[in-house]
């Protein structure tokens, strides 16, 4: 629940989402901790136009906003919409334009995002570059519980864990150059910490939910035995798995920026991007196709494989391909509040304050 109180080094209204003694950072720049008698802020749904206490509308599933936000105290922050509107301005959503402007967005703020990524991910990376050929030498094939794969399974669970760190703190700093504010790491990094368990939950969800899908398709015809129902399911899966991450691809960007909950970040992604999936689709695969290229580069560029400096070069450009894809999928999730709800960057970085 979002409340207001006033600072106390500028006396202006704070508003923020964080619990009674927690602090919370004014425009001015200080921190004054949240008082008990804090006023609760109603949420106005930007569909129906119903009012509550959270960025969920609870009548209809739609996105709602602080009614601080208008003009007027206590007016509403826009006309309510009619469900059959919400399509108003679909133009404004397209793949180009997305990876386009989050191109641009991450090269005026690589010197702010390569940082936050380095130093996530480079603790990580020169244990593993120490460790690496100790590791993959105790990986047992016969035993997959045995101490050596258990602790290489550990290695893929702490990047995948720190991949999730460094979405969630770009998609934060994201918002702060959309709205032309200076990126602070420090700032950066809180955010991204508070929002890590509730990324990593929604990433866990998306990827049980994906597997289902996958090997529902694959079983029958592998259990059957038969070459015609296996083809027939891997290409179901192909577009299976297109359309499911075309569904879910906005759902940590939710998770960030609403905090609604694990399965109501999934199921708000879901909703989202009802009218749009082709488009989001091509987002991705406009993306994976670049991802691809540039790893064949990488590939192709004659060092050794199994070389410490491969290993370096490859693990530094993942780095690189990790905090673009975390600010094209923020532009993203951006753009498409705007065409299917109207909303502005104020709005949706409000929940930041």
């Amino acid at each position: 629940m979002a409340v207001k109180f006033p600072c106390s080094a500028c006396g202006r209204d704070v508003y923020s989402t964080k619990a009674a003694g927690e602090e919370a950072r004014c425009a001015c720049g200080a921190d004054t901790p949240v008082p008990q008698d804090a006023t609760a802020i109603t949420y106005l749904c930007r569909t129906c136009g119903a009012r509550g206490t959270t960025q969920t509308c609870a009548e209809c599933g739609g996105s709602a906003s602080p009614e601080r936000l208008a003009s007027t105290p206590g007016a509403p922050l826009v006309s309510p919409r009619r469900p059959s509107a919400r399509y108003h301005d679909r133009e404004r959503f397209q793949a180009g334009q997305v990876i386009g402007r989050g191109l641009r967005i991450w090269a005026v703020n690589l010197a702010t995002f390569l940082p936050l990524a380095l130093l996530v991910y480079v603790p990580y990376l020169a244990a593993s570059l120490f460790l690496r050929e100790s590791i993959i030498s105790r990986i047992d094939i016969q035993d997959i519980f045995s101490s050596g794969n258990l602790v290489f399974f550990s290695t893929l669970f702490v990047e995948f864990l720190l991949n999730q760190l460094v979405t969630a703190t770009i998609i934060f700093a994201v918002f702060q150059a959309l709205r032309q504010r200076d990126v602070e790491i420090a700032s950066a990094m809180r955010s991204g910490l508070a929002a890590l368990p509730a990324v990593l939950g929604v990433s866990i969800v998306v990827g049980l939910m994906g597997a289902v899908g996958v090997f529902a398709l694959l079983i029958p015809g592998m259990a059957a035995q038969s070459g015609f129902l296996t083809v027939i399911g891997f290409l179901g899966m192909i577009i299976f798995a297109g359309w499911f991450i075309a569904r879910t691809y906005v759902a940590v960007p939710v998770a960030v920026v609403e905090r609604p909950g694990v399965f109501a970040s999934v199921s708000r992604s879901w909703n989202l991007s009802e009218g749009f999936r082709w488009r989001i689709f091509g987002i991705v695969l406009l993306m994976g196709f670049f991802n691809f290229l540039v790893n064949l580069v990488v590939t192709l560029f004659g060092m050794d494989q199994a070389s410490d400096l491969h290993f370096t070069v490859s693990q530094g450009v993942g780095i690189v391909l990790a905090s673009l894809a975390a600010v094209v999928v923020a532009v993203a999730y951006h753009d498409l509040r705007v065409a299917a709800e109207g909303v502005d960057v104020e709005d949706l970085a409000a929940v930041f304050e």
